[in-house]
C-alpha cells in the first residue's frame, strides 16, 4: 500500500498537467532579446493544451539559437490554466577580438574583428574585420583586407532571411625581369559584394529543416600601377546569381552539438549581368555530429564531407577552389592547394578532459585534394594529415571557443600548429 499511494499521487498530478492549458507564455532574463525572437521558435502557443514534449521541444529550439547560456522552462499556476515561464541566461553579444598569426615561412598577419550578435535583440549578426598581412623576411609585401558581413535570419518575424557582404583587399604585386630585378609594381585591388535572400520552407516553429536561398554577387579586380613598366592587364569582373538548398537539424547543448546538416550551393556567372565569361561553380556539403553516450555528456564524433567542381572559365580566380590551413587540410599552408574541383573529409573525436565539459580534447584526421580537371575527383590522389587538439568553450560569448591544433601532414612530413577561436566545422 505504501507503494501504491505515491504512484496514485503521481498519476493524479500528471493528469492535472495534461488536462490543463497554457493561458500565458512568459519570458524572464531576456534583457536584450526580443520576446518574439524566442516565441517564433516555439511549437507550443498560448491556448494550447499542456504538452510536456512540445514544451521541451520549444525549450531546446530556443537554446539552439546559440544566444543563451541556459534555457529553462517551468509551469506556474495561472488564474484558470497554466503559465509557461521560459527563463533564459543571456550571453555577451559584443566580441572584439585581436588577431595575430605567424606561419613557418615568416608571414605575419595581424588585425582585429568586431562581432555583434543579437543586434537590436533581433538575432541579427554584424561582423567587421580588418587584417594586415606582412610578407616573409624575403619580401616586403603587405596586404590590407577589410570586410563587413550582416545577417538577419528571420526578417521582422517572417520565415525570410537577408544577408549582405562587402570585402576589399589591396595587395602589392611585383614584376621582375629575367635577372630577378623588380621592374614594376602595381596594387591588385579586389572588391566583393554579395546579397542573399533565404526562406525557411516551414513557416512556423524552430529554425530547422529545409531552407532555400537565392542571391546575387559582384566581384571586381583591377590593377593600379605604382611605378615601372605598364601592366598589360584589363580589369576582370565576375557577376551572377547564386542558389542554395540546405537542410539543418542541429541541437546546441552549449559545449557540444548533435544532429546533421547538408546542402548544395551553386554560383552562376552571367554575361548578361556583366560577367566577363559565363561559368558555374557548384559544391555540396554534409556534416554530422554524433553524440557518444547519453546527451549531453559532450562526447562527440563529428564528420564533415565537402566536394565540388566548376564549369566554364571563372574570371579573377586562378583556382576556383583552394585548400590548406586550419579549416580543411590542417598541416598544409593556408590556400596552398588549388584546382577546379575538390574533395575533403574532416573527422574529429572530442571528449571532456578530466570530466570538465568546457575543455575538450580532440583527435582529428583530414583527407582531401584539389584537381586541375573539373570533371575529376581522384580518390587515389589525396593529401592527408592527423593531429591532436584542445577546445575550450567560453560559454559567456556567442560561438566563441579557444582552439589549439597540432597537425602532422603526411605529404610534407612536418608538423604545424594552429590557434583559433572557432570550430573547424
Amino acid at each position: 500500500m505504501a507503494l501504491i499511494v505515491p504512484l496514485a499521487q503521481a498519476s493524479a498530478q500528471q493528469n492535472e498537467v495534461e488536462n490543463g492549458y497554457i493561458e500565458e507564455i512568459r519570458f524572464v532574463g531576456n534583457d536584450t532579446t526580443k520576446r518574439r525572437i524566442m516565441l517564433q521558435e516555439m511549437v507550443i502557443r498560448a491556448g494550447d493544451s499542456v504538452d510536456a514534449a512540445k514544451i521541451e521541444r520549444s525549450r531546446q529550439a530556443i537554446m539552439d539559437l546559440g544566444l543563451f547560456k541556459s534555457v529553462k522552462a517551468r509551469l506556474l499556476p495561472g488564474q484558470e490554466g497554466k503559465i509557461l515561464e521560459i527563463g533564459v541566461d543571456e550571453k555577451i553579444y559584443i566580441i572584439p577580438l585581436p588577431q595575430l598569426d605567424r606561419d613557418a615561412d615568416g608571414e605575419v598577419s595581424y588585425g582585429g574583428r568586431l562581432t555583434v550578435d543579437n543586434l537590436n535583440g533581433l538575432n541579427q549578426r554584424l561582423r567587421l574585420t580588418y587584417e594586415v598581412i606582412s610578407g616573409s623576411f624575403a619580401s616586403d609585401r603587405t596586404v590590407h583586407a577589410a570586410d563587413v558581413f550582416w545577417d538577419y535570419p528571420r526578417v521582422a518575424g517572417t520565415h525570410y532571411g537577408l544577408s549582405l557582404g562587402l570585402k576589399r583587399e589591396v595587395s602589392p604585386e611585383l614584376t621582375q625581369d629575367s635577372l630577378g630585378e623588380t621592374v614594376a609594381e602595381h596594387d591588385r585591388i579586389f572588391n566583393i559584394f554579395d546579397v542573399g535572400v533565404s526562406r525557411w520552407l516551414s513557416r512556423e516553429g524552430p529554425s530547422q529543416g529545409w531552407n532555400v536561398g537565392f542571391g546575387t554577387f559582384w566581384r571586381y579586380e583591377l590593377h593600379d600601377q605604382q611605378f615601372g613598366v605598364p601592366l598589360d592587364r584589363s580589369p576582370e569582373k565576375a557577376v551572377g546569381i547564386s542558389f542554395a538548398l540546405r537542410y539543418t537539424r542541429v541541437h546546441n547543448y552549449l559545449y557540444s552539438r548533435e544532429g546533421l546538416e547538408y546542402g548544395f550551393v551553386s554560383d552562376h556567372g552571367l554575361v548578361a549581368l556583366g560577367s566577363d565569361t559565363p561559368y558555374s561553380r557548384n559544391h555540396a556539403y554534409y556534416r554530422h555530429y554524433f553524440p557518444l553516450g547519453a546527451i549531453p555528456q559532450h562526447r562527440n564524433f563529428n564528420l564533415q564531407l565537402r566536394f565540388g567542381g566548376t564549369g566554364g572559365s571563372v574570371p579573377i580566380d586562378d583556382f576556383p577552389y583552394i585548400l590548406g590551413g586550419s579549416r580543411d587540410l590542417r598541416g598544409y599552408e593556408k590556400d596552398a592547394i588549388g584546382g577546379r574541383s575538390f574533395f575533403v573529409v574532416n573527422l574529429e573525436l572530442l571528449a571532456p578532459l578530466w570530466g570538465y565539459s568546457p575543455a575538450r580534447g580532440v583527435l582529428f584526421a583530414d583527407v582531401g585534394n584539389a584537381y586541375d580537371d573539373n570533371r575529376v575527383i581522384d580518390f587515389g590522389d589525396l593529401e592527408s594529415s592527423v593531429g591532436v587538439g584542445l577546445r575550450v568553450r567560453l560559454k559567456a560569448f556567442v560561438d566563441l571557443q579557444l582552439r589549439l591544433d597540432v597537425s602532422y601532414a603526411f605529404g610534407l612530413e612536418r608538423r604545424k600548429v594552429y590557434f583559433g577561436s572557432k570550430n573547424t566545422f
